[in-house]
């Protein structure tokens, strides 16, 4: 049980890896390569962004504190 728990959180960090390496690599290329970079066009972008950070975050407390 405790392998398998541990396993679980190890998934939910990288994922909130990937999402991190996901955010570098379009703020660094392409938010700048479609003109986007520090202008409001952009500001869908990081409300997305932060939803998607948002729900990954309760996914994670929820499953942590159901297995805890």
């Amino acid at each position: 049980f405790k392998r398998i728990f541990q396993k679980q959180i190890l998934f939910w960090g990288v994922g909130f890896l990937i999402l991190f390496l996901i955010n570098i690599l379009v703020e660094l290329i392409i938010l700048p390569n479609f003109g986007l970079d520090n202008t409001d066009n952009n500001d869908i972008y990081f409300q997305s962004w932060w939803l998607v950070v948002g729900l990954w975050m309760l996914f994670g407390l929820k499953f942590i504190k159901t297995k805890i």
